[in-house]
């Protein structure tokens, strides 16, 4: 666990919050006492499934690709076979 200050914690946040999403635990302290610790949350499997199942909800089905459909579209792209929209 990294200690660091509430001061710095806040000035480089999105540097502390990237290395917390890649495992990296800090105690944050303010003015030498400890007022927090930032660390990942620890999701069972069925925690994490459920998550995305609630995110996947939220958007339209038609923006929704399963791998395979991503693999197909991402193809059709490159060759030049998408559909195009008209508008």
């Amino acid at each position: 666990m990294r200690t660091v200050r509430a001061t710095e914690a806040n000035r480089q946040f999105s540097s502390v919050l990237k290395q917390v999403t890649q495992g990296e635990e800090f105690l944050i302290v303010s003015r030498g006492k400890p007022v927090a610790t930032l660390s990942p949350v620890k999701m069972s499997g069925k925690t994490r499934l459920a998550a995305r199942d609630l995110l996947l909800k939220r958007l339209p089905p038609e923006q929704v690709l399963l791998p395979v459909q991503a693999l197909g579209e991402l193809y059709r792209v490159l060759t030049g076979k998408a559909k195009r929209l008209s508008g």
